[in-house]
């Protein structure tokens, strides 16, 4: 789930640690596509293969339907990359909410600045309620700092929620190809949210293709295939 090189913000002495037991493995399984030439480059001689994100079980329950309002990936972190997240958030002129990585684990400002910059912070809950009250967003931004597992754009696309994200997360641009935006391009991203905003059929045809495709592209036997493979 971790990104591409997490391991080298860490100490050296960590850092050979972990490439010393990596170049142990019999196989390298890594989240995205977009990681295999990274693994093959440090380790040249060993199979790499991509372990696709899947919901592990699915939504039963029904949507609560789409109000105006859009959530980000997660707060003013490093790791999210909130700021440039909120600045996209807010051409859509409609609130916008954060979900929550529980206070210990983010810095004090992430919270008390959230008034500020007029967003909003969710409690931490479980999944089912997770899920639930996702489905009643109507757009969603996935920019994050780093690459990972993106399981935020797949909860989206399950209930056709628009989400501009990052090209490097499969979950992200399987789902949402004309959606999915360079690291740091923030330009066209702001691009993206204008159009969801002001053209009505691009937006359904935006969340119609990733409801299906979520279902098609995302499931236990594709990812089994993908693994075996």
């Amino acid at each position: 789930d971790g990104e591409t090189g997490y391991w080298n913000q860490h100490t050296t002495t960590l850092q050979i640690w972990w490439y010393n037991n990596v170049s142990q493995c019999d196989k390298i399984l890594c989240p995205n596509e977009t990681d295999i030439s990274f693994y093959k480059g440090m380790f040249p001689n060993k199979s790499v293969a991509v372990m696709r994100s899947i919901m592990s079980y699915t939504p039963d329950f029904p949507s609560y339907g789409w109000e105006d309002k859009v959530i980000i990936s997660g707060p003013l972190t490093r790791e999210y990359n909130g700021l440039q997240q909120i600045m996209v958030a807010k051409r859509f002129e409609v609130p916008i909410y954060i979900p929550p990585m529980g206070q210990e684990r983010m810095p004090k400002d992430s919270w008390t600045s959230a008034k500020s910059l007029d967003v909003n912070y969710l409690d931490y809950t479980d999944w089912n309620t997770w899920m639930k009250n996702l489905s009643s967003y109507k757009y969603a931004v996935n920019l994050p700092g780093v690459t990972a597992a993106a399981s935020f754009s797949l909860n989206c696309a399950w209930w056709g929620i628009p989400c501009i994200g990052d090209v490097h997360a499969d979950t992200q641009r399987i789902c949402f190809p004309e959606l999915s935006v360079k690291y740091n391009d923030i330009n066209t991203a702001i691009k993206l949210a204008d159009i969801l905003k002001e053209d009505k059929k691009y937006y359904e045809h935006i969340s119609n293709r990733a409801k299906e495709t979520v279902r098609k592209e995302f499931t236990k036997e594709k990812f089994l295939k993908i693994v075996s493979e």
